[in-house]
């Protein structure tokens, strides 16, 4: 049952077979050890151990198990972060049902990279949990990895402890969203909070998985036989990616830095707004953004920043009470809308896309707070970071930045350069584009670059 799976999966034995694959595997430059039987094929080893009736796992392939387990959260994230960039790419080339296909599959390993963090390792008929004695069990035995990953997200949905964690995950000013939420004295809404975003941003895993015909038409039908499907507006959709992007920047202290400050505004709003005093209008609804409500806001925040060691001056408190970026970014509104507006009878990929992005967001910073917690630093997978990024293209050959969050500089100047001939210049498909330095729209289908810093490297 995925009940059993999220409630008695072992977050512990992934650390501990994080340190182990540092300490066997690292320094000869692999993840997995030679003798690992998982290393190739693990859904046909398992099959033939099924067919023997055999115990579930033999006794002596625990450790391998829970080593492959490990391994994939890391790379389910960053193969999540490699298909969010080919739906990127797909949007350039004006193909929509690319774009919807590649950004679903980032949200599925990014929900796998999650479960495989907290010891689930989702495979395919039947699936399987690390225990806390370190043996494994199997889950979902009917199931295949789409309605695999539906049914372990509605258990972990319903569990607090687990939905809870993803508040650790979000930092602003190297300080957990946990750690303001608490302090705020509303701990009650953390739950809900991290309840109300799991849900919303993955709505696409639910949608697609029971709704068949939708994935499929996507993934096997013609897609020009119905062109009128598939119409968008070329350069709003550019426009809207490239804000995408730019919530991607971070900051010395923080992997996520730019989207992690709105999450944390929108989170201490939700939390002011659920006291039974602030700035309301003569009906008894809040009136927010006005003069009266920024004041109260201003009282609510002032002995939070004090209670954190946080300055009462300057950006962040400028910028929590909306003095500063009043808006909040596009990506939280196209989170909020669906792939498929009925009104134009047309699939939109920006939706899809931004919640793709914000549930890699989640996905990297469980593997940064793993990584930490089992003390693997950048240097210990410069074996798989260095040819992740040569195969990419983010460098030249062995070229390698000496801080990994130096990838940003070279792609926020490019993400600026094609917003401003954005503005200057009439786009309507990717020959629009010619104009531009190459090196920038390159850059631009980069955005897995984030697979590197987004956790913590």
């Amino acid at each position: 049952m995925p009940l059993n799976a999220v409630r008695n999966a072992s977050h512990t034995k992934i650390v501990e077979a994080l340190e182990e694959l540092k300490s066997d595997n690292f320094l000869l430059s692999k993840w997995l050890s030679n003798n690992n039987v998982y290393k190739n094929d693990i859904i046909e080893v398992l099959k033939v151990e099924f067919r023997k009736k055999a115990p579930l796992v033999p006794r002596f392939y625990y450790k391998n198990l829970r080593h492959y387990t490990a391994a994939s959260m890391v790379l389910h994230n960053s193969d999540g972060w490699t298909f969010l960039a080919r739906a990127v790419d797909s949007v350039l080339a004006g193909d929509i049902g690319s774009a919807v296909f590649f950004a679903y599959y980032a949200e599925l390993r990014a929900l796998m990279s999650m479960f495989a963090g907290n010891g689930i390792c989702i495979l395919d008929k039947p699936h399987l949990y690390i225990k806390r004695n370190g043996k494994a069990e199997k889950f979902c035995p009917t199931n295949g990895t789409h309605t695999a990953v539906l049914e372990v997200l509605k258990e972990w949905i319903k569990d607090n402890n687990r939905t809870n964690q993803l508040l650790n995950w979000i930092r602003v000013d190297n300080t957990s969203l946990q750690d303001w939420l608490t302090k705020s004295g509303r701990a009650f809404r953390i739950t809900y909070l991290a309840k109300d975003w799991l849900e919303k941003w993955s709505v696409d895993v639910t949608l697609l998985t029971n709704d068949h015909n939708t994935r499929n038409e996507v993934s096997y039908r013609p897609n020009t036989l119905s062109p009128e499907r598939l119409n968008f507006d070329y350069k709003e959709n550019i426009l809207k990616v490239l804000s995408f992007l730019d919530c991607c920047e971070p900051s010395n202290s923080d992997s996520f830095y730019e989207l992690d400050k709105h999450l944390l505004r929108i989170s201490l709003e939700s939390v002011f707004d659920s006291l039974p005093f602030g700035a309301s209008s003569s009906n008894g609804n809040r009136v927010k953004k006005s003069k009266a409500y920024k004041k109260d806001f201003e009282k609510f925040i002032n002995p939070l920043l004090s209670n954190l060691g946080k300055s009462n001056t300057g950006f962040l408190k400028d910028f929590l009470i909306r003095n500063n970026e009043p808006e909040d970014p596009q990506i939280l509104f196209e989170a909020k809308k669906p792939n498929f507006d009925k009104a134009t009878n047309t699939y939109q990929p920006t939706p899809m896309i931004s919640r793709a992005l914000l549930l890699l967001r989640l996905a990297s910073g469980n593997c940064e707070s793993m990584l930490k917690e089992s003390n693997i630093k950048k240097d210990d997978l410069e074996f798989w970071w260095g040819k992740y990024g040569n195969k990419h293209g983010f460098w030249s050959e062995n070229n390698f930045p000496d801080d990994l969050k130096d990838a940003w500089a070279d792609l926020r100047d490019s993400l600026k350069n094609i917003r401003q001939f954005c503005a200057s210049e009439n786009i309507v498909n990717i020959k629009s584009f010619e104009k531009i330095p190459s090196e920038d729209i390159l850059r631009f289908k980069q955005i897995n670059r984030v697979a590197l810093w987004g956790i913590g490297l």
